[in-house]
């Protein structure tokens, strides 16, 4: 298969398209840091073939502002798309398993994050308030107190059955 690797010196401008192959080969993965800082980009389509997003991969690309990910995701690795201050909404896929720690953190306009019930693995510092609390009164028991902490991951399998 393919992996979509660091962009070098090419630094590409509104709309990327990861294609679904590349030469006969199935594109997978985009790697990390692949658009780091690619500030020219506004939107995205991800091929549906790609099953995971790189650590950085798109991190401070700060023009980005949409996003269509593929249905096959499986993971957004750290920082994904930290920084991406223009990102408004994300729409992530059911079957979609991990996003790790800070992919959307910096993304300051992002007032959507559809999270799927197939997620398995996460942390809150990159979630809107409003989703952070809708995970954290999933969390059943006689808590004095609600917090919002770093990463759900240990109430996870709690609440997922109940």
């Amino acid at each position: 298969y393919y992996i979509v690797k660091a962009m070098g010196f090419s630094r590409p401008e509104g709309t990327v398209l990861i294609l679904h192959t590349y030469n006969g080969l199935p594109v997978k993965e985009i790697a990390d840091e692949a658009f780091i800082s690619c500030s020219a980009i506004t939107s995205l389509i991800i091929g549906e073939n790609v099953t995971k997003i790189g650590a950085r991969a798109f991190k401070n690309c700060i023009n980005l502002r949409e996003v269509a990910f593929s249905k096959s995701l499986k993971e957004i690795g750290e920082s994904a798309f930290s920084g991406c201050s223009s990102l408004l909404k994300a729409i992530l896929p059911e079957g979609l398993e991990v996003i790790a720690r800070e992919a959307f953190s910096g993304c300051k306009n992002l007032i959507k994050l559809k999270i799927p019930s197939t997620l398995k693995e996460g942390g809150y510092r990159h979630l809107p308030l409003e989703v952070k609390l809708e995970h954290i009164n999933k969390i059943k028991g006689n808590f004095k107190e609600k917090t919002v902490c770093e990463d759900y991951t240990e109430h996870y399998e709690y609440w997922k059955e109940n």
